[in-house]
């Protein structure tokens, strides 16, 4: 098998488990926990990587923690490989929970991760440009203890991003929201 770099950006007390013993997985959080590999502070400073290194960078339930939003998406476009893949999962705003923590600064939809997107000509000023490979909805967080619901609910949360969040959100909100993007270099 290939080895790949990863990184998991705010790994927490749980770092990402490729499933591949090659792969090489950095944890890097602001907070000291046995899984971080590195302590950073997202907020003021570089990342602490070499540019073009990981061919992955996990930020699952980080991103709305995060006041400067284009500087870790700078950072995490420098230290990317090209064709290198973000995976993002975050509280959807149509989801209670995304209010309810009082760490959370921000909140997305389906449009919110467009603004880095290579597609988006709007955007001509952010050098640092990112591929929209894949959104997906789910009614609770995949791995919840009531992951089940996803199976009724996945359908209509997904079958136009557009409509759900123009009529839908309300009255079934999206509880989580992944989100793959492509590193363009």
């Amino acid at each position: 098998m290939v080895k790949i770099n990863i990184l998991d950006i705010g790994c927490g007390l749980k770092k990402y488990d490729s499933g591949n013993e090659n792969d090489t997985i950095f944890g890097l959080d602001k907070y000291f926990s046995d899984n971080a590999d590195l302590l950073a502070e997202l907020e003021s400073s570089n990342l602490p990587f070499k540019s073009n290194i990981f061919d992955k960078v996990i930020a699952s339930h980080i991103l709305e923690h995060i006041e400067n939003l284009h500087k870790i998406m700078s950072e995490i476009h420098r230290i990317s490989k090209n064709n290198g893949i973000l995976y993002i999962w975050t509280p959807h705003a149509s989801d209670l929970s995304a209010f309810g923590h009082i760490g959370h600064v921000r909140y997305f939809t389906v449009n919110s991760f467009l603004h880095f997107t290579y597609e988006n000509a709007e955007n001509q000023f952010i050098k640092e440009k990112f591929r929209l490979k894949k959104i997906k909805l789910y009614f609770v967080r995949k791995f919840s203890k009531f992951s089940f619901l996803n199976i009724i609910f996945y359908p209509l949360l997904n079958i136009n991003h557009k409509f759900y969040e123009k009529f839908l959100c309300r009255l079934i909100p999206a509880g989580e929201m992944y989100v793959e993007l492509e590193v363009i270099k």
